[in-house]
Parts: C-alpha cells; structure tokens; sequence
C-alpha cells in the first residue's frame, strides 16, 4: 500500500518544538501501479527500438521511402 503523507507544523512553543501539526494522508496505490505499467511499457518500447535499430542494419531499407529495398 502506498501513503502520501503531508504534515505541517501549525506552531512552535519557546523552545521551537511543535505544538498543533495539521495533515493528509492519500492512498495512492492506484497512481503508483499505473507509473509502474507506464515504466514497463516505456522500457518494452525502448528494448523494441533497440531491436529494430539492429535489424535496419542487416536489412537494406531506402533511406528516402523506408521501404526494404529489392537487391
């Protein structure tokens, strides 16, 4: 479970330690499995872009079209 925590100091006695502290705490399990798939996903694209790039160097495509040449 994830739990954003936002505290702030309301105010201070003589000696500067806190009296009254107000907060929130959000769930935010939700927003973290989605940056996790977001992170996944980025890197499964990264890894396929790594892989095209290595076939474009055995496979002879035009420059111009993109289209893999006959010869």
């Amino acid at each position: 479970m994830w739990i954003h925590d936002h505290t702030k100091i309301v105010q201070c006695d003589t000696v500067g330690s806190p009296l009254p502290m107000s907060g929130t705490h959000t769930h935010i399990s939700e927003r973290k499995n989605i940056e996790q798939e977001k992170d996944e996903l980025v890197n499964s694209l990264k890894k396929a872009l790594s892989e095209i790039k290595a076939v474009r160097g055995i496979i002879p495509i035009c420059s111009y079209c993109h289209n893999i040449r006959n010869e």
